[in-house]
């Protein structure tokens, strides 16, 4: 129990071994009380120690929501076959559904950096589209419309599945519920957003509409079908804007509301990550990317092609715009960071201890040999 204490606020230990102690049921309830919100242990020896049934029931209760220990020996602990299902119903649910997400919209600021940026950059350099192929124009166009709105749709989902995840958290656990409300959403988004953008850019009219010296080789065919440029800009920029804006505002103060009660619990801890996350990407998207969203529903339903003002300012929340993908993995750290961090100093940490064995040894070695002399 007293080293459970301690380990609540410890932050730097990554290996444990209490091998053949003989903790039991008991000591077990206390070191998963730990697990639950420990984030930097990674191995954790529990051979011989008596633990049972009793005790793997405890640790697997821990274990659903530890996703950072990443070895666990339970050697001669006698859990049985009731312990084993609980390890085993544990290890089943041992993920971090609210992660898809953002890896998702990560993936889209990715592509939108490695294709969009490479071309604009080019194009303001030189004044002309390299190479100047259909085929690249195509892809460009593609890849950019897409991950655009793969940011806002994507976030706009994170910021209502929030709820869904926080406050049906128990219901989420269950493999039926997360394929229902976890994975098929995210399917039926992408499906939708390759298919949308795939139709708008990908035509026939499309093909034979290209400018080389002018942003997306001209994307002006968008416009050849307004339903398609009016979803586009409604729907695709505005309402998943809207979405994203009032839902995470909402969690907010729905945390807020919940703060006193929470406050210095596992739950809380659980809740401050997941608002913080989504709230941060929700602020930088009103800052970076709605003054464009704007700019172009502007333009769109009166056309300001010839105020210079309105150009100037239309230039400046496009370049406010190609900020957000470059960000965004930043953004999406503040709630991946206490996961990924010990994972990647491991193996430096595993080279600094082996080079200090080594340095131990060659002073040994030294030592040794001046005493014979």
């Amino acid at each position: 129990m007293h080293l459970a204490y301690i380990l609540r606020n410890n932050t730097t230990l990554t290996t444990l071994n209490l091998g053949s102690n003989q903790i039991g049921p008991d000591g077990a309830y206390h070191l998963a009380y730990v697990l639950r919100n420990n984030t930097t242990l990674i191995t954790l020896n529990l051979g011989s120690n008596q633990i049972g049934p009793g005790g793997a029931y405890h640790l697997a209760l821990g274990l659903r929501s530890n996703t950072i220990l990443t070895t666990l020996n339970l050697n001669d602990n006698e859990i049985e076959e009731a312990g084993a299902q609980h390890l085993a119903d544990a290890l089943r649910n041992n993920t971090e559904l609210h992660n898809h997400v953002i890896i998702a919209i990560l993936f889209s600021s990715l592509q939108f950096n490695l294709i969009h940026a490479p071309f604009s950059i080019n194009l303001f350099r030189t004044g002309s589209v390299w190479p100047r192929s259909i085929i690249a124009c195509s892809i460009w166009r593609f890849t950019a419309y897409t991950g655009c709105n793969a940011n806002d749709v994507f976030l706009a989902w994170a910021a209502i599945e929030r709820h869904i995840l926080i406050y049906h958290s128990n219901l989420m656990k269950q493999p039926r519920y997360q394929i229902l409300f976890h994975y098929v959403p995210l399917a039926l988004l992408l499906v939708y957003l390759i298919g949308f953008n795939a139709a708008c850019f990908l035509t026939p009219t499309c093909f034979t509409s290209y400018n080389f010296n002018v942003v997306f080789c001209d994307a002006s065919c968008l416009n050849a079908v307004p339903f398609m440029a009016t979803w586009y800009l409604m729907v695709n920029q505005l309402v998943a804007a809207i979405i994203a804006i009032v839902f995470s505002l909402a969690l907010w103060l729905r945390v807020i509301y919940q703060r006193k009660r929470a406050k210095g619990t596992v739950e809380w801890r659980r809740l401050n990550k997941l608002t913080t996350q989504v709230l941060v990407i929700t602020v930088l998207f009103i800052v970076l990317e709605m003054p464009y969203a704007i700019t172009c529903t502007i333009n769109y339903l009166k056309n300001m092609n010839e105020s210079i003002i309105f150009g100037y300012g239309n230039s400046i929340s496009l370049f406010l715009c190609y900020i957000m993908p470059i960000i965004m993995p930043f953004a999406c750290l503040l709630g991946l960071h206490k996961e990924l961090w010990p994972r990647l100093m491991k193996p430096i940490n595993h080279l600094l201890k082996r080079n200090e064995k080594e340095k131990s040894s060659v002073v040994a070695t030294e030592q040794l040999s001046i005493t014979k002399k």
